[in-house]
């Protein structure tokens, strides 16, 4: 990931709106860390060379309806990567950490 510059990019406030909306309204947005970037990893498929919003949403415990395999009993995300487009705010996607 590369920092950029905030020009022309919505705001750390819209971004947060955003991934409060995606992730849910009960989760607090107050510790959310958020990094203006562009990914240069091409892994990223549709993200790489592109500038985003990443925001770090930690403290969570949301169920996931997928099991874990092995115990084959519910699993729960604790955080939370959401990813917005810097420029027009549109929400690209979510990751879950366990």
């Amino acid at each position: 990931m590369v920092p950029l510059e905030p020009n022309g990019t919505i705001s750390r406030d819209q971004a947060l709106a955003v991934a409060k909306q995606e992730i849910g309204p009960q989760f607090d947005m107050g510790q959310a860390e958020s990094y203006l970037v562009t990914i240069t990893d091409a892994s990223t498929a549709g993200l790489s060379d592109r500038a985003i919003w990443l925001i770090k949403v930690s403290g969570l415990s949301v169920d996931v309806p997928r099991p874990d395999v092995a115990s084959g009993s519910p699993r729960q995300a604790t955080v939370a990567y959401v990813y917005i487009d810097a420029f027009t705010g549109e929400w690209l996607t979510t990751a879950m950490q366990f």
